[in-house]
């Protein structure tokens, strides 16, 4: 059992395991077997080809459409926009019920960047999400399905999504504070308004 002051960080853990988890189900859907050299039939050529993970992808799907739920149930009730990336997936409507089922396209450049875009977007806002009454059930229900699919992973797959909260600057408070990066790592924060910066020093 998560303490209440634990979720947030909690919440935030899991939703930077979601891009490396989608990526790996859609590249593991791909076949990596050899072609082989001897047609279907002895004396044709046609080549037999690996089929495709189909369960790979439905998991990469449904992960996705609880997600994107998530967003459209939050931005719901919070009254703000979707974020603009939500409206290129599949969607289709149960009622007046706006659904998303999936992923419009197979490009993964595209697919990559929506889900870095959409995660980066419930992460800014997952202090209401995790501690809000309203979203008790529907965060457990991601995380566990997260949890379950990250577990298969190999380490070596580890990569972890830049994600971050973010805050308004404590100088100007006329902007939101930005990550920067080096080397892959966390250097520190700026506010590209005034010029306030915050350094991370590293032992």
């Amino acid at each position: 059992m998560i303490a209440a002051t634990d979720r947030p960080d909690w919440l935030i853990e899991n939703l930077r395991k979601v891009p490396s988890v989608i990526g790996f189900l859609r590249s593991s859907a791909v076949p990596s077997m050899q072609a082989r050299t001897e047609g279907r039939v002895s004396g044709t050529p046609d080549v037999a080809r690996a089929p495709l993970n189909i369960t790979a992808l439905d998991e990469a799907d449904e992960l996705w459409a609880v997600v994107c739920a998530l967003v459209l149930d939050h931005a719901e009730r919070a009254r703000i926009p979707v974020p603009p990336q939500i409206a290129r997936q599949w969607i289709d409507t149960v009622g007046s019920v706006p659904r998303v089922r999936g992923f419009a396209t197979s490009d993964p450049e595209a697919i990559n960047a929506d889900v870095f875009a959409i995660t980066q977007w419930l992460v800014e806002r997952a202090w209401a999400l995790a501690l809000g009454a309203s979203y008790t059930v529907p965060v457990d229900e991601l995380v566990d399905q997260i949890q379950k699919l990250a577990s298969r992973i190999p380490q070596a797959v580890g990569y972890q999504f830049k994600a971050f909260q973010r805050w308004a600057c404590p100088e100007c408070y006329r902007r939101e504070v930005e990550a920067v990066w080096a080397e892959d790592q966390l250097a520190g924060y700026e506010c590209d308004h005034c010029g306030w910066e915050r350094k991370i020093e590293r032992s």
